[in-house]
């Protein structure tokens, strides 16, 4: 995105700001795109590198407020937050991986739709930060459904999107935490075979 430090102090924290802004060309749509395009050693340094600098400002702002405060609006909107606090996943630090996560997870119990989109954009992509994250959150969110009809459907997709492919991501606690929403499902008799 740019190598001086200014620019891209200003670039973060406008793309924070607009993160949730369906009309901004930097949105988080924008920055999705973007990020999923890249590997693990790009994602690093165009994103999380950067992102680590401001982790005692708007960084840990995002995460946390929504954590604390949100209240679900609207579909469109949950999924703007839902894939900027997917990014935020990348994280070095614990802390605000795990505050991001949990906001995830608020997210995702609101609505229950919003847990496929949730899977079907960060189960593939090339950060395994951010896919263990997701995962994690995915089955926080899968043990609060009633619903078999729901369960079976997140468990198929998991299966799918990360299981069902030519090479599974090698990351023990992510293909765990697959493992447990599809056993959930199984538990619930909502898994056919």
């Amino acid at each position: 995105i740019s190598t001086k430090e200014v620019l891209m102090r200003y670039f973060v924290t406008s793309q924070f700001q607009l993160s949730t802004n369906r009309d901004s060309p930097i949105n988080s749509k924008w920055l999705h795109k973007f990020l999923s395009e890249k590997n693990q050693q790009e994602i690093d340094q165009v994103w999380t590198m950067n992102i680590s600098k401001y982790y005692r400002t708007f960084v840990s702002q995002f995460a946390i407020w929504y954590r604390e405060s949100y209240e679900f609006t609207n579909h469109e909107e949950a999924q703007l937050i839902l894939l900027q606090l997917g990014w935020l996943l990348s994280s070095t630090n614990r802390y605000y991986r795990d505050q991001a996560t949990l906001a995830i997870v608020k997210i995702l119990t609101y609505d229950s739709d919003l847990i496929i989109f949730f899977i079907k954009s960060f189960l593939n992509v090339n950060d395994l930060y951010v896919i263990e994250r997701a995962m994690a959150a995915i089955y926080g969110a899968t043990i609060t459904l009633t619903d078999n009809i729901k369960i079976k459907e997140v468990s198929k997709c998991v299966y799918d999107v990360f299981f069902d492919v030519d090479k599974v991501k090698p990351n023990v606690l992510a293909r765990d935490y697959g493992r447990q929403i599809i056993n959930y499902s199984i538990y619930h008799d909502s898994l056919s075979q």
